[in-house]
């Protein structure tokens, strides 16, 4: 049987080559080749798992057919993989190593000794994508008997959840988050040992994986692994300077490149690639729209109601992507609760890790057949595999990368989509970095009904809860486009006017005034213009916005504070200003301390 299953695998890795040679390439699509899964001599428990993710006779993209010919080797080489979103990289390196596993575990069960443990470890850079990626290994799975298994670990789950997972589990193959795995490695005793096993180490996403905010991490797991450093894998849609650096620093030197995006358009695969202008997929229609920042809400009411009203708008879904959370909270309050729009949904990290689940499925590829918009910030943007006909990008992209992955949750293998950028003129200056990509030009008319829609949002000042949201919306914005007013090349007072305009955009009266704004945030405005327009909160102010956003007894307004009352939250506030932002938790807690001090 073992003999048997041997050459079986040497069978495979002969037809997976002849698969990959020039003639065998002949695409028939710009998507998919002429291949099918069922060619490639897979393991029949596999080929059953395929049929019921991808449905029977599934043919292979370009990136799945070269990545399975150089995986499937028996000493495959370190491989950077850049594909287009959407172009099933997933499958690509998972399918080899649950063939491998597969082997492995029939060889065990003859009496040949195996390696004991994780063999495959992927990281991801957001805890959703981790939950996908061990979806899709559990569908490809199901029909394995549990004789190969797959576990995670990742945020939103406790330490102890991870723990009795793991041990109920017993995985071959582990996703994770590079924080809580790089948690577990320091607190969790003997998990290093679980992790000296590892034969492939799979970046998920590298681009992001390898910016500043991760990089340590990785480098800390990537020094926990076994002295025989395991092959590499890493994937992404794009290719950065610091993937290019981690390549030379980390990877052996006979990497191997596989870029089915240059190939696209006549550029040869480098041995150690540069970073690239990234491309958006073809199947995307890609769309620019101008406004004025005192017409946003209108245009962005109007853009929503003709996507959902387009031919077959009995089940549309569009992902609408906000540069902040806060921005995204108080126009999502409200188009939800004031003007009523039906299936509006929001997705961002301070909802509850039960309703980001929930809601990021709803719009995943394999969901019940629905109509919604969802409302999201860039948790979405990368690696999901959603399923929506449109995605409207709310203000400029961080770069060009940001935007080709915020475009790439539409348009995915052989679907079509259209993907919306919304700029107003402090925001144009991007345009020099989405240079090359086909953006051509849409005019939004208003919709029709926008008088009913902004009598419906009239007074939404005088609520407590929204006028708060408001408030927290003019400093998110305010400081968001603080933030990028060197790459806009704008002045202080042009952001601050742009942002009060689109505040007004919901009907409010310039007579009622415009929020004001923190005192750090007002002093770091000052610092490039002394003369800026902003009032900076009072403590009684922040106090309101805070407690108005929180239910429940807290909620309360507090009774005015007693002069040492008030000289203590002084002094904390100047201890805490030196800190940076104030945060609105730690706020709260400062005021509750106040009012336990003795007035």
């Amino acid at each position: 049987m073992l003999r048997l299953r041997a050459s079986c695998c040497h069978g495979l890795e002969r037809r997976f080559q002849a698969l990959a040679a020039p003639e065998a390439c002949r695409v028939q699509s710009p998507v998919f080749t002429d291949t099918r899964f069922e060619d490639l001599g897979l393991d029949e428990r596999l080929l059953k798992g395929l049929e019921a993710s991808l449905g029977r006779g599934a043919r292979l993209t370009p990136v799945q057919q070269r990545t399975l010919s150089r995986l499937s080797e028996g000493r495959p080489p370190d491989l950077l993989l850049q594909a287009h979103t959407g172009t099933g990289k997933t499958i690509a390196f998972l399918l080899p190593s649950l063939q491998r596993l597969l082997l492995r575990e029939e060889a065990r069960r003859t009496g040949v000794p195996q390696p004991e443990g994780v063999s495959v470890l992927v990281l991801a850079p957001t805890r959703e994508l981790v939950l996908q990626l061990a979806k899709v290994s559990s569908r490809l799975l199901q029909y394995s008997g549990g004789l190969v298994r797959s576990s995670f670990v990742a945020g939103g789950f406790s330490m102890q959840d991870d723990i009795g997972r793991l041990r109920a589990d017993g995985p071959q193959i582990l996703f994770a988050t590079p924080w809580r795995l790089v948690r577990h490695l320091q607190t969790t005793p003997h998990f290093v040992s679980a992790l000296k096993s590892i034969e492939l180490l799979v970046l998920d996403e590298a681009d992001r994986l390898l910016d500043p905010s991760f990089v340590h991490k990785v480098d800390y797991v990537f020094r926990c692994l076994p002295s025989a450093r395991p092959q590499m894998l890493l994937c992404s849609a794009t290719f950065s300077e610091p993937m290019r650096k981690f390549a030379v620093r980390s990877m052996r030197a006979h990497l191997e490149v596989i870029n089915t995006v240059a190939e696209e358009i006549g550029q040869a695969s480098e041995a150690y690639p540069q970073a690239q202008q990234a491309q958006v997929a073809q199947p995307v229609d890609q769309v620019l729209v101008r406004y004025q920042p005192e017409k946003f809400l209108p245009v962005l009411h109007a853009l929503l109601t003709r996507e959902m009203q387009c031919e077959g708008g009995d089940h549309r879904r569009v992902l609408v992507i906000f540069p902040t959370v806060r921005w995204l909270q108080f126009f999502y309050v409200l188009l939800k609760h004031r003007v009523n729009m039906p299936g509006l949904f929001a997705l961002h990290r301070s909802l509850s890790d039960d309703r980001r689940r929930s809601r990021a499925a709803c719009f995943s590829k394999g969901a019940p057949p629905m109509s919604g918009i969802l409302f999201a910030t860039d948790l979405a943007a990368r690696g999901m595999d959603f399923d929506v006909h449109a995605v409207v990008q709310v203000g400029p992209p961080s770069d060009r990368e940001q935007y080709v992955h915020r475009a790439g949750r539409t348009g995915r293998l052989e679907s079509r989509g259209r993907s919306f950028l919304l700029l107003n003129p402090l925001e144009e200056a991007v345009l020099q970095e989405l240079s090359g990509l086909r953006l051509h030009e849409e005019t939004i008319q208003e919709a029709v009904g926008l008088d009913a829609v902004m009598e419906k949002m009239h007074g939404w000042w005088e609520d407590t809860n929204v006028s708060a949201s408001g408030h927290l919306f003019y400093a998110s914005a305010t400081a968001f486009y603080l933030k990028e007013m060197g790459r806009l090349r704008v002045k202080v007072g042009d952001l601050v006017q742009a942002v009060a305009a689109m505040l007004q955009s919901t009907g409010l009266p310039k007579e009622h005034g415009l929020p004001a704004i923190p005192r750090g945030l007002a002093a770091r405005l000052r610092e490039k213009d002394e003369l800026v327009p902003v009032r900076t909160e009072t403590v009684r102010e922040r106090w309101d916005v805070l407690s108005a956003l929180v239910p429940g007894p807290r909620a309360r307004s507090p009774e005015r504070l007693s002069e040492p009352q008030e000289g203590h939250l002084r002094e904390m506030r100047r201890t805490c200003g030196s800190l940076g932002r104030f945060h609105d938790t730690l706020f709260g807690f400062l005021l509750k301390a106040c009012h336990a001090c003795p007035g």
